[in-house]
C-alpha cells in the first residue's frame, strides 16, 4: 500500500468512527428495555424506550401481588453524553443521584459519579440469553454483583 493510500485509509476510518460510535451506544441503550428479575427474588428492573436516547425505569419488589417500588431510573443523553438517574425514595431528600455514562465495550456499559458516597460506579453488562448483571461498586472496585434474567411483561 502506498503512503497516499494509507493515509486515504486513515482518514476515512478517522471520519467514520464519530458515525460508528454514536450507532454502537444506540445499540447498547436498546439492550436495557424490558423487565428484569433478580436472580432468586421477586424483585425487578424495569425499563421503558422512551425514545432512541432516553429510558425511563424502575426497581421494584413484589410482595403479595402489590408492586412495591424501591427506586426510579433514567438513562438519557442530555448535550452529548449519557446519565444515568437513580432516584430513590426518602434517600437524598428525594433528589435523583446522577452517573455520567464513561464507556461501552463489548456489551457493558459503565456510568461514574466519583462524588457520590456509595456507589460511584455501576456497570450493566448484557449477556447471552437473556442475561444481565449489574456491578455496584466504589471506584477501587469494592462491591456487589446482581444478576438479572429477562422476564416475560405482565
Amino acid at each position: 500500500m502506498t503512503h497516499k493510500n494509507f493515509l486515504r485509509s486513515i482518514i476515512t476510518a478517522l471520519l467514520w468512527l464519530p458515525f460508528c460510535a454514536f450507532g454502537y451506544s444506540q445499540m447498547q441503550i436498546d439492550m436495557f428495555e424490558g423487565k428484569w428479575q433478580i436472580e432468586g427474588k421477586e424483585a425487578f428492573e424495569e425499563w421503558t424506550m422512551i425514545n432512541t436516547d432516553s429510558l425511563s425505569g424502575k426497581g421494584f419488589k413484589m410482595i403479595g401481588g402489590n408492586k412495591i417500588i424501591s427506586e426510579y431510573l433514567a438513562i438519557y443523553k442530555q448535550g452529548s453524553d449519557f446519565y444515568y438517574s437513580a432516584r430513590v425514595p426518602n434517600q437524598n431528600q428525594g433528589a435523583a443521584i446522577l452517573f455520567k455514562w464513561k464507556e461501552t465495550d463489548d456489551s457493558c456499559e459503565c456510568f461514574e459519579n466519583p462524588e457520590h458516597d456509595f456507589p460511584q460506579r455501576i456497570r450493566y453488562c448484557f449477556g447471552e440469553n437473556g442475561t444481565l448483571s449489574a456491578y455496584v461498586s466504589d471506584l477501587d472496585g469494592k462491591g456487589f454483583t446482581i444478576n438479572f434474567n429477562k422476564a416475560a411483561h405482565d
